[in-house]
Order: C-alpha cells, then structure tokens, then sequence
C-alpha cells in the first residue's frame, strides 16, 4: 500500500507549522470485475493523485480548483487532514475508499476512512453513479467528500466552520496523519488499490443483492402473490439483513444488501402500489450481475 505522509511534528497542530513535503502518484494494478467469456480489453493507467495540505504545491492547487477555500473560517485547524485528489486517469471513478491513520502524541493510532459511492435508489443500483469524473479534483477529509463548484464556498462555509470548531479541534493532540487509497472501482468495473477494507467485496455485493432482492420481488409479483405474502417476505428478509450487518464474511455482505433493498420495496409497495414496485424491480433487474475477477 503506497502511504502518504501528511505531516509529523513533535508538538500539536498549530497554524504557523511547517508540514514536510507530500505528493505522490499511485499507480495500482487492476483487481477487474469482467463478465464470463468476454476477453478484457487492455486498459490505461490507472493513476489518482493525492495532493496533501503539507505539499508546497497544496496552497496553488486548493486555490485553482476550490478558490476562497483557504480563507474559510477554520481553515488552519482542518488544513491538516485535507487532500486534494485528482482522478488523472481515463476512466470516471464509481466509488472509492481513502484511509486516515492518524497517531497521537500519546502513540496511540487511530483510523479513519472516508467512503464515496452513491446507494442505489428508485431502479439504479449501489455504485452505479459517478462520483469522481476523469480529470475532475475533489477536496477530502476523514468527515468531507467536495468537489468544485462555484457555490461551493458559500455553501460550505458554516459547515467547514462548524468542522474546525468541532470534531477537528478535538484532535489537537495529533502527532502525525497517514493518507493513503484502499481502493477505486472505475466505470469499466475495474477495481484497484490494496483492498484491505474488502471494498471491492463489498461493492460488488451491494450490487448483486439489491439485484438479487429485486428478482425475488420480481417473481412474487409476476405470479400474482397476494399483497401480505409480499410483505411477509420483504419483513423476513430486512431481518434476515439485520441479523448478518455486523459480519465480515461474503455471505453475510450479500444477505445485507438484500435486507437494505427489501427495505427500499417495501417502502415503495406501501406507498406507490404494486404496478410501481413491479417497475423498479424490473429496472434493478436489467442490470448485469458484477461477478469479480482478480488479476
């Protein structure tokens, strides 16, 4: 796993610290998600590129793709944990996963990580939404995920203030912070970085079963199933999701998703009816199955 330093100092954070310098490009090779019998075509770089707040070149960045930032309120108190993160690849990004190790000047070691993905909704599955466009920078921390816009700043301003008087000041005793990517799932379904939080796993799961829960759903309302027997079962299985949350396995990953998207259904049916149930499983269900393949 290539690790970004993002600063490190024998005193806590401070406004007037000097950070060490910090920029890296990471390359990973592909773990690749590719469909049985379809011959994977060859692919670009993969490359993301982490820009952190203690890089010379930080200040430059931060004021070309997210100007005014750097006199929000609060700014020097979360400078630390910021990164700025450029997708530089050919590919836009569906969902990734960026890890926070952040050691005390006790010693102690603490662990943050910032997920980005879109759940699925109203006839889209989990991951199927991009989230980082090829060439496009985003400003990130262990409680944030922004991209530019030119309301960005007024609209985060009372946020990001909110953020360096709360949770950020709170950590004042840090002694230094590691920033490092676990993994990116792109939107060719390829799935890249160390993986060590089962990332790729679990997105792939996600998908399959709101898919899975979709074409059970599917089949009860094409055979007609009275309305309490459909309740019945979206009931079982969101419990079934419940009882499994906590566990790390595959399995219980899989019976999680189908408990979420019961819910969903289950919401949808009581409110919107069966023919609108019967649509948006449908739609779930015209999505291919995300088997994996690692390479």
């Amino acid at each position: 796993m290539t690790t970004q330093r993002g600063w490190n100092k024998e005193r806590p954070i401070r406004s007037t610290l000097r950070w060490p310098l910090l920029c890296a490009m990471i390359t990973f090779a592909p773990i690749s998600y590719g469909q049985p019998g379809v011959r994977p075509t060859p692919t670009q770089p993969r490359n993301i590129e982490l820009i952190a707040s203690s890089q010379p070149g930080f200040e430059a960045a931060i004021d070309a793709d997210f100007p005014g930032f750097r006199h929000l309120d609060g700014f020097e108190t979360v400078r630390p944990y910021l990164t700025i993160l450029h997708n530089n690849s050919g590919h836009d990004i569906k969902a990734y996963a960026v890890k926070w190790n952040i050691t005390g000047l006790n010693g102690r070691n603490s662990e943050r990580t910032l997920v980005s993905w879109v759940r699925g909704g109203r006839g889209y599955l989990s991951g199927e939404v991009v989230v980082c466009r090829s060439g496009e920078a985003r400003v990130i921390s262990p409680l944030f995920n922004w991209g530019a816009s030119p309301t960005t700043v007024a609209a985060r301003s009372k946020l990001f203030s909110s953020l360096a008087r709360g949770p950020f000041a709170r950590d004042g005793s840090v002694f230094a912070i590691d920033v490092s990517i676990d993994a990116v799932v792109y939107d060719d379904a390829v799935c890249t970085g160390p993986n060590r939080t089962e990332f790729c796993e679990r997105y792939e799961d996600e998908r399959n079963g709101e898919r899975d829960e979709a074409a059970d759903t599917l089949q009860l309302l094409e055979l007609n199933t009275p309305d309490d027997l459909i309740t019945a079962r979206l009931n079982s299985d969101m419990e079934k999701g419940r009882t499994v949350a906590d566990r790390r396995d595959r399995s219980s990953f899989l019976e999680s998703a189908r408990g979420r998207e019961a819910r969903v259904l289950l919401a949808i049916f009581k409110r919107d009816g069966r023919s609108t149930v019967w649509e948006v499983s449908r739609r779930l269900v015209s999505y291919e199955q995300t088997p994996v393949r690692k390479e």
